[in-house]
């Protein structure tokens, strides 16, 4: 039987995590990054915290630019990954849809911007299957997550250019 905490769906702890992550999200923009750049889910005190990245996307609806502050892992070439766990809700993150309607992102680390295309990782490809076992093994809240949820955590891949965007807008 799967454990799934009785909170997990709620309205409220929807609404906490908007309010937390657009907190997060906004002191990252405005301090490029020098405050709020690394993720220490639920308290563990970790002594490698996940880092942070803020992803901008183009809303699917609306056609306007989303920001949000994302955890990722370094891979390597220049690579990064994003789980789109949504905290093992049942629901895919809205940055998540907008990347399905539009895959092409600005991503910040720290000061530095990329304008880059998302591939989301086929479902049980073998390329999906390695990069989630790396992302489950940096952060073990993620496979927890994958048990709370009703869905496979889609994994994707972002290819960082050596080229960076200056003076990008963070809506």
């Amino acid at each position: 039987m799967r454990f799934t905490p009785f909170w997990l769906n709620t309205r409220a702890y929807a609404r906490i995590l908007k309010v937390v992550t657009r907190l997060n999200t906004w002191i990252y923009v405005k301090t490029d990054g020098r405050r709020a750049a690394q993720w220490d889910f639920f308290g563990s005190f970790r002594k490698d915290p996940l880092p942070i990245a803020v992803l901008t996307t183009v809303g699917r609806k609306s056609g306007v630019p989303r920001t949000v502050a994302v955890v990722y892992l370094p891979l390597e070439d220049d690579r990064i990954a994003f789980a789109a766990s949504h905290c093992g809700q049942e629901t895919l993150p809205n940055w998540f849809r907008n990347i399905q309607r539009n895959p092409d992102v600005t991503v910040q680390i720290a000061g530095d911007k990329y304008e880059t295309r998302a591939r989301i990782l086929e479902p049980g490809s073998d390329e999906r299957k390695h990069t989630w076992s790396l992302l489950a093994r940096k952060n073990q809240e993620f496979a927890w997550m994958q048990r709370w949820a009703e869905r496979e955590v889609p994994v994707l891949i972002c290819e960082l250019s050596p080229a960076r965007v200056e003076g990008v807008g963070i809506v």
